[in-house]
C-alpha cells in the first residue's frame, strides 16, 4: 500500500511539473535607462556623442535566456540621428531585473547645428531631448521580440562640448 501511496504523489509531481514547464515563455518588459552619459568623441576626425547608458530590463520566467539582438533608433529633437543594429550574446537570469549595458553614438553636428553661442554662453547647460525606440531579441527557449521604447531629457555643460561649437 506504501508504495501505491508513493507512486501516486510522484505521478501527481511529475504532471504537475509537466503541466507548469508547457507554459510559453512571458516576454521579457523593459523598465526604463538608467546611468545616461553623452561625451563627445572624434571618430576619424568627426565629432561624434557618445551615448552611453543601462536598460534596465525584467525577466518573469523562471529560466534564463540570451539577449541575441538589438535594433535602436535613436532620436534627438523627434530627429533621427542614427540606427544600431547589434548581435549580442548576453545571459540573463530568470526571475530578475538586469542591465543590459547601450553604447551608441551620433554625430554631434545633429544635436548642435543650430547653436549660436557666444563667450559667455559656454559656462550654461543645454538640454537634450532623446528617444530611444527599437526591440531586443530574447531567446528563452524561442525568439522573442521586446519593444523597447525610452524618452528622457539630458542636461549637457556647454564647456564640455564648447569645441564643437566653435569649431
Amino acid at each position: 500500500m506504501n508504495y501505491t501511496k508513493i507512486i501516486f504523489i510522484l505521478f501527481i509531481f511529475y504532471a504537475l511539473f509537466s503541466f507548469s514547464a508547457c507554459n510559453a515563455p512571458e516576454q521579457p518588459e523593459f523598465k526604463k535607462i538608467e546611468n545616461v552619459r553623452i561625451k563627445p568623441k572624434t571618430v576619424d576626425g568627426k565629432i561624434k556623442l557618445l551615448f552611453k547608458g543601462d536598460a534596465i530590463l525584467h525577466n518573469p520566467n523562471l529560466l534564463g535566456g540570451t539577449i541575441t539582438a538589438m535594433d535602436f533608433d535613436i532620436f534627438i529633437d523627434d530627429k533621427k540621428v542614427s540606427n544600431i543594429k547589434q548581435k549580442l550574446s548576453t545571459e540573463i537570469k530568470g526571475e530578475s531585473d538586469f542591465a543590459l549595458p547601450l553604447i551608441l553614438d551620433f554625430p554631434a553636428k545633429d544635436v548642435f547645428k543650430d547653436i549660436k553661442t557666444t563667450i559667455t554662453d559656454i559656462f550654461k547647460t543645454m538640454k537634450i531631448n532623446y528617444k530611444i525606440d527599437g526591440h531586443l531579441t530574447v531567446n528563452l527557449g524561442t525568439n522573442i521580440t521586446v519593444p523597447v521604447t525610452y524618452a528622457d531629457v539630458y542636461e549637457i555643460k556647454l564647456t564640455e562640448v564648447n569645441p564643437l561649437i566653435f569649431n
